[in-house]
């Protein structure tokens, strides 16, 4: 005869929504960072790619944007809220969420293998919010490796300490002057460009297909770094501030 309660049933182990892949020193000005790849999204333009949010491990990213503290996420960017700038993620929104959650520790940190099991059959987006450049190139290529495809932009380009990080992303470049200056800088490298008008592309530059054919980033794929130089219309909640004649603040 079998005692009530003498049975326990297995408990199904909770599904990993996200892990740790980095909590160090920003690349920029040495403040505390942290890494975290999140595996699902609901971006509809991204489509089914796993995310890499930048983040201060030790600010709220809304606080953050406020006491130009982001600058360790973002580097020099001329985009930045803090600066008034064109930026189009809301940092209350996504990257605050994902900053709750790690302070709960709800994001455990893996072995390599383990990420490479989550990672091996989808694509990851380098920067849902933050520089990948803020992040030690090893764990950029290692996440790189990992993936099945990856696509990413960097704001740091001119920045020599950081320009290793153009072996795996696009340049985001915020004119026809440094499209052309990151072609000098490393020629094989590729573009990413913020244009108002179809009729502002270069020779080289193709539309972003998500633009000229409706295709989300996981579909597309093109912006790794390596591919296309690539110009999308100005879009977001910023829009209305954009300018294709800005410098960046190099650091």
């Amino acid at each position: 005869m079998k005692l009530q309660g003498s049975i326990k049933q297995a408990t199904k182990a909770p599904k990993v929504k996200g892990f740790v892949v980095f909590e160090g020193l920003s690349r920029f000005d040495k403040k505390s960072i942290v890494g975290i790849v999140t595996l699902e999204t609901t971006n509809a333009k991204t489509g089914n790619m796993a995310q890499l949010w930048i983040l201060r491990s030790d600010i709220a990213p809304h606080d953050a944007v406020k006491t130009g503290d982001d600058m360790s996420i973002c580097g020099g960017c001329v985009h930045r809220h803090n600066t008034g700038g064109s930026c189009y993620v809301l940092p209350f929104q996504g990257p605050l969420s994902v900053y709750r959650s790690y302070q709960k520790g709800n994001y455990p940190t893996l072995s390599l293998d383990d990420q490479r099991s989550l990672l091996t059959s989808k694509g990851l987006r380098f920067g849902a919010y933050g520089d990948p450049a803020m992040l030690p190139i090893d764990v950029i290529a290692q996440l790189h490796s990992m993936a099945s495809f990856t696509t990413g932009y960097t704001h740091q380009w001119k920045n020599k300490r950081l320009q290793d990080t153009l072996e795996f992303v696009q340049a985001s470049v915020d004119n026809v002057q440094e499209y052309h200056e990151v072609k000098t800088i490393r020629p094989q490298s590729k573009s990413f460009r913020v244009v108002k008008h179809q009729t502002d592309l270069m020779p080289d530059e193709i539309e972003c297909l998500s633009d000229s054919q409706g295709l989300s980033c996981a579909d597309c794929r093109l912006c790794n770094g390596n591919r296309k130089d690539i110009a999308i219309m100005v879009h977001g909640n910023k829009a209305s501030k954009f300018t294709a004649d800005i410098q960046a603040i190099n650091l």
